[in-house]
């Protein structure tokens, strides 16, 4: 199995991001690709670190994986997306996380980061709610978003709870800030306190996306082994 570096064209919307070179050598998007080889699937951002020898993945930069940045409205309702645990909460600021690709593609970093969850920090289940409250603890002085992290979410279509979006049509899923209470929510869903930018992602690229650019890769990859 292998990892291939390839370079999809840049979304017009990527275009038109001010920060787009600093974006582009900041973050680079997993994807594994299918058994069948039809698709690839989001799981991750790159590190550096060698991935896992049980498929082929696909290393792309920023701007092959991002659609749009959109609004989500205050009263909206969003779910988790399911088998998208490759986060790293742990580690804010010192790796690559889904929550610093949050401040960095709505470019609210520094003194105009999202802190807290954006949720209106209760639980929904079907028609009523778990009477309690998220913990989202901020430290203000040192920073420590500990319990914060970048949530892989779906926005569309409406659903009452957590699903894989390849089992959905046209899903359009997003990252927001959720605490780790709400990141494991997965059998209700959740609803956005007030007005947020969210970045939306391709989380499935489709083979006719990536395969002219893969098999470029291939085939350099080939010429340097024979080298």
């Amino acid at each position: 199995m292998s990892t291939y570096f390839i370079s999809l064209p840049r979304t017009e919307a990527a275009i038109g991001l001010e920060n787009l070179e600093e974006l582009e050598k900041k973050f680079q998007f997993i994807y594994k690709i299918a058994v069948d080889g039809e698709s690839a699937e989001l799981c991750g951002l790159y590190d550096g670190n060698p991935l896992p020898d049980d498929a082929d993945y696909l290393i792309v930069p920023f701007s092959s994986g991002f659609e749009r940045n959109a609004e989500i409205f205050g009263g909206e309702t969003f779910v988790n997306v399911l088998g998208s645990s490759k986060d790293k909460p742990e580690m804010p600021y010192t790796g690559l996380s889904w929550l610093e690709f949050y401040d960095y593609a709505t470019n609210q970093i520094y003194e105009n980061r999202v802190n807290s969850c954006v949720t209106d920090h209760y639980f929904y289940k079907g028609q009523g709610t778990e009477q309690k409250k998220c913990d989202d603890s901020y430290c203000k002085y040192c920073g420590n978003r500990k319990n914060l992290i970048g949530g892989h979410v779906i926005v569309s279509p409406k659903i009452p709870e957590a699903a894989y979006p390849s089992t959905l049509n046209n899903p359009v899923v997003g990252i927001l800030p959720i605490c780790m209470c709400h990141n494991k929510h997965d059998d209700g869903y959740m609803i956005n306190f007030e007005r947020r930018i969210i970045p939306i992602i391709y989380y499935v690229l489709s083979k006719e996306v990536y395969q002219s650019e893969l098999d470029a890769a291939k085939l350099k990859k080939d010429q340097v082994e024979v080298k």
